[in-house]
């Protein structure tokens, strides 16, 4: 699990498990973007920028697999389509679809389990 630290007061707080532009520590109740300067860092050390990744990895490969499906399924509609062949085309198509359908699920996953 992915922790934060607060730079008003230094505490460690879990990864937000929702895609609002800010975040707030849960000792101080402040209020921070999800990208910020952690001024809280010893002053030798060169200040850091922090992100807090809202959608996770598992998320991330499942819709570039679905954008790979599709463009598969299009370029086999393409090509399917200047050979006249009856089996590419048709497997292109539904390829495509396939995607296209997949990626729509993998999107509405995401704003479920995101907010």
């Amino acid at each position: 699990m992915s922790t934060w630290n607060c730079p008003n007061c230094g505490a460690t707080n879990p990864a937000p498990i929702h895609n609002r532009p800010e975040i707030t520590c849960a000792a101080c109740a402040e209020s921070f973007s999800a990208e910020y300067t952690n001024e809280s860092a010893p002053p030798t050390a060169v200040p850091k920028t922090v992100t807090v990744e809202l959608t996770s990895k598992h998320y991330k490969k499942k819709q570039a697999t679905c954008y790979i499906l599709m463009m598969l399924g299009l370029s086999g509609c393409v090509v399917g389509g200047l050979a006249n062949s009856k089996i590419i085309l048709p497997g292109g198509f539904i390829s495509f679809w396939i995607g296209a359908i997949w990626l729509l699920i993998v999107r509405v996953q995401i704003w479920w389990n995101h907010g």
